[in-house]
Order: C-alpha cells, then sequence, then structure tokens
C-alpha cells in the first residue's frame, strides 16, 4: 500500500511543474472547478520590508496577526525589535531582498502554482489537512528551503531565485544545490515537503 502511495505523490510532483515544461504533457487528473483548493501565500518577506523604518516597532505590530507563526517575539521588548531591524538593515539580506522582489514581485506569481499542487493533493489524500503557506528570507540557509511545523509551510524564497544568482556561488552553495534554484522548482519542493511530512 506504501508503494502505491509513493507512487501517486510522485504523479503529484510532476504535475505540479509548470505547463511549459515537456512534463505538462503528461495526462492529469480531472478535477472539479468546485473543488479548487483556496490558498493565499502570505509574504512576510515583503511585508517586513515595507514596513516604515521610522515607525518599525508599530509596523510589526501591524503585520504581527497575519505573520504569527513568523513573528510570535514580544513586540514590546526592545531587544527583539532591535535584533529584527538590524536583520532589514544587513546589506547582504537587503540585496537578496531586492532579488527576491524582481523575481518574485507579487504573490501572484506564487498562488497558482501551489493552488494547482495543493488541489491535486487534496485530490487525492484528502484526509491530510493543507497547511497554511508563508515565505520568509533564510540568508541562504539552503540545508532547509522548506520548513513544515504543525500547520504551517514556510519557504525560504530567497532559495528560488534562479541558478544564475551571483550570490549562490559567491557564498559558496553546492552547485547541486544551486542547479535546482529556479521559480518553478518551488512548488515541487513544497510537494515534497508535504510527502515527507505525511507519507513517507
Amino acid at each position: 500500500m506504501k508503494l502505491v502511495l509513493r507512487i501517486a505523490v510522485l504523479g503529484i510532483f510532476l504535475l505540479s511543474v509548470s505547463c511549459s515544461s515537456p512534463l505538462g504533457k503528461f495526462p492529469q487528473a480531472r478535477i472539479n472547478p468546485e473543488e479548487i483548493v483556496d490558498v493565499r501565500v502570505h509574504r512576510f518577506d515583503k511585508a517586513l520590508f515595507e514596513i516604515d523604518e521610522a515607525d518599525f516597532q508599530n509596523g510589526l505590530k501591524t503585520i504581527q496577526n497575519e505573520f504569527k507563526p513568523l513573528l510570535e517575539a514580544d513586540l514590546n521588548d526592545t531587544s527583539n525589535i532591535n535584533q529584527l531591524y538590524e536583520y532589514v538593515q544587513d546589506s547582504q539580506i537587503l540585496s537578496i531582498y531586492h532579488k527576491t522582489i524582481e523575481v518574485f514581485p507579487n504573490a501572484e506569481l506564487l498562488d497558482p502554482p501551489i493552488t494547482e499542487a495543493f488541489t491535486r493533493y487534496h485530490y487525492l489524500f484528502p484526509a491530510y489537512a493543507l497547511p497554511d503557506v508563508y515565505t520568509y528570507i533564510s540568508d541562504m540557509y539552503f540545508e532547509m528551503p522548506i520548513i513544515i511545523q504543525n500547520s504551517v509551510l514556510i519557504v525560504a524564497i530567497d532559495l528560488y531565485l534562479g541558478k544564475s544568482f551571483p550570490l549562490y556561488l559567491k557564498l559558496g552553495l553546492p552547485y547541486y544545490k544551486i542547479k535546482w534554484m529556479e521559480p518553478e522548482i518551488l512548488p515541487v519542493d513544497v510537494m515534497k515537503a508535504l510527502y515527507f511530512q505525511n507519507l513517507a
């Protein structure tokens, strides 16, 4: 039975790849439009860097409710505020953020492929709950591009900026990882993470 599940999930991975890929020619499971999963990718990376630096603490409090899984710190504690402020001021992280906005200017580029992937996953495995999806900038933490904790799935969006992004090589990331750091691989990695979380 477990082998059947593994084969089925592998099929999901293939069907999650962009239709512009040759894999898009594979037959796809028919899904009722009424059963399409509603997915919204929460862009913590963008929300955090758009906060007015002159009112940083209040800005954090404004977005805390939406991004509570990533912003659980006590925002009345100045040490927490200072740590986050230093993060958004870091020159390397700022450079990564600007590239992230160039590649993923808004969630509209992320929502459709993840919606399709989640819809097919839910169609085949309705017993498994789907997580909420958040993105953040990991500062090249390539060992963990996707993190799943409870009902939350967190994507290190800076690890999908394209294999030609010069900082990947400059920081010494392994090439076998870099070649897969493409935007279209993001939904595939999301599905792999769900597989290992629930079905492996």
